[in-house]
């Protein structure tokens, strides 16, 4: 008895992560870019909440948009030089990632990607991003957890602030996504 009230508990339990997405497109309802530099006397830390986009899962394809001019830090000289010397949002507002979906598990709602990223006007290819969908109250939710190394992207770092900026920024990346019916 104690096994098949076992193995119902399993099974409801795997039926309750199962993530299957039935829609075949998915638009970005909201989301937040988090980025951390960390250097060995300084650690950058912000965020942007400027995100746009859609995926079709039919199709396999993603492009998301994202509004660099809102990245901000807690500091507002931080976010000054964040935008004036390294990101050069007046000139390269923008940031793009578009990819094609190379796998999907329904059951545990992993995700790979692979697919390009325009920033600050150069675009590095087949960067493979992995991600973990959830069923959420809006429809889906979706985080991912990559580094982006800025000399990629001929983001320079001074030397004399090489021991406050690291060319390593990690990104996290949760997007709340909502059928488009």
């Amino acid at each position: 008895m104690n096994r098949i009230i076992l193995f119902y508990l399993a099974f409801i339990f795997i039926n309750l992560n199962a993530t299957e997405i039935k829609e075949e497109h998915l638009t970005v309802a909201s989301g937040k870019i988090i980025f951390l530099s960390e250097a060995p006397q300084e650690t950058i830390k912000g965020i942007g909440k400027q995100i746009s986009g859609d995926i079709y899962f039919k199709e396999k394809k993603v492009k998301i948009s994202i509004d660099l001019t809102d990245w901000k830090t807690n500091s507002k000289l931080q976010t000054s030089h964040l935008h004036d010397n390294y990101l050069e949002t007046e000139q390269f507002p923008k940031a793009v990632f578009e990819g094609t979906i190379q796998s999907y598990d329904s059951k545990t709602g992993d995700v790979t990607v692979i697919g390009s990223i325009n920033l600050h006007g150069i675009t590095q290819n087949n960067v493979s991003i992995k991600g973990k969908v959830a069923a959420s109250d809006m429809g889906y939710s979706l985080v991912c957890d990559f580094s982006i190394n800025l000399k990629d992207f001929s983001i320079k770092v001074p030397k004399l602030l090489i021991l406050k900026v690291s060319e390593i920024v990690k990104l996290e990346v949760k997007l709340e996504l909502k059928p488009v019916k």
